[in-house]
């Protein structure tokens, strides 16, 4: 699953949170998410990296799509 918006470490992150407890892979696209602040805009990309399912610009997206 794809996600974008607008709130990295609030809305982002509940959502990419929820898709992996309902067995879906979440793939946030970095350069169409936003945190309330970039420390904890970039705290929370590398989190869900790390953690949760994958972190990819929309350019990667684009070319996987090709």
């Amino acid at each position: 699953m794809f996600i974008c918006g607008a709130a990295t470490n609030v809305c982002v992150y509940a959502t990419a949170m929820e898709t992996q407890q309902r067995d879906m892979y979440p793939i946030v696209i970095r350069d169409c998410v936003a945190g309330t602040s970039e420390e904890l805009h970039q705290a929370f990309l590398k989190n869900i990296d790390y953690v949760i399912g994958d972190v990819i610009s929309s350019e990667e997206l684009i070319a996987g799509l090709n």
